[in-house]
């Protein structure tokens, strides 16, 4: 399986999607067509289990005996698989490239519930990437249906998560002296008593901040907006430098903002 990404507009996206997506309506038809097939596969494999059908992949068998079959316990369930979640994932991305948010957001909905019912998966969602980017996938979804205060509910969660992550892995390991004290305790946004520390902030924060502009903006909460592009603006330059196209967009945010607000 090929899986189509999107993520939030910010840095390190450039809009593309893997050259799997075209303009054309009738290829996107016949690449839903062939995703909604897929996932019927699933399905029945996932159906078929305690039947005298198909069933799904056993494990193999013991080495010593080549007799032992396996039993329903040894089969892998289908309705969790992560390939079927990739699938969701694929088929909301084309819904969302032709402007259909609430199909879109059922599927990525689907998605994240797949992956976080899956038994490597954090509790919530700390450590998978995967479940971070569907969680901001449904917030930009959240978004283009002006559905503003569950998306910027979601991406502040999404925030939270990322931070926490980040600062677990800055964090020494036991009986790892390689990493000093200094190092592990690098600011991170969020934490009250950082001053500076935005070399230690990633180009994920910036996108997410970006967003969260975005919806104080359209709420008319100025004051707010301004801070959350600002403080976007800062990682952005700290990360890329000032010249970096990205500064630039969020810079026209700010005085899109400003016009708003009638601080010319």
């Amino acid at each position: 399986l090929v899986q189509v990404h999107a993520s939030s507009s910010g840095m390190g996206n450039d809009g593309g999607h893997d050259g799997i997506i075209s303009e054309d309506e009738g290829a996107l038809k016949r690449a839903l067509g062939l995703f909604e097939e897929a996932e019927r596969n699933y399905a029945y494999a996932n159906m078929d289990r305690g039947g005298g059908g198909r069933t799904g992949i056993a494990k193999p068998a013991a080495d010593n005996d080549d007799n032992v079959s396996s039993s329903p316990k040894d089969e892998e369930d289908y309705s969790n698989h992560p390939d079927l979640a990739m699938i969701c994932e694929n088929m909301a991305l084309l819904f969302r490239r032709n402007n259909e948010h609430t199909a879109a957001l059922a599927r990525y909905q689907q998605a994240l519930n797949i992956r976080q019912a899956g038994s490597h998966a954090d509790a919530d969602g700390g450590d998978d990437g995967k479940i971070l980017g569907l969680m901001l996938s449904i917030a930009d979804c959240l978004r283009a249906l002006s559905k503003f205060d569950e998306a910027s509910e979601l991406y502040e969660q999404a925030l939270a998560s990322h931070i926490k992550t980040r600062k677990a892995e800055q964090a020494p390991q036991k009986g790892n002296d390689s990493v000093s004290k200094a190092e592990s305790w690098l600011p991170f946004a969020g934490d009250s008593e950082a001053q500076g520390g935005v070399e230690s902030r990633t180009a994920l924060e910036a996108v997410i901040r970006h967003n969260l502009g975005l919806i104080h903006a359209e709420c008319g909460r100025y004051e707010l907006a301004l801070e959350e592009y600002n403080t976007a603006r800062e990682i952005k330059v700290a990360l890329a430098g000032a010249d970096h196209p990205e500064v630039a967009v969020t810079l026209n945010a700010v005085g899109a903002v400003h016009g708003a607000s009638g601080d010319r």
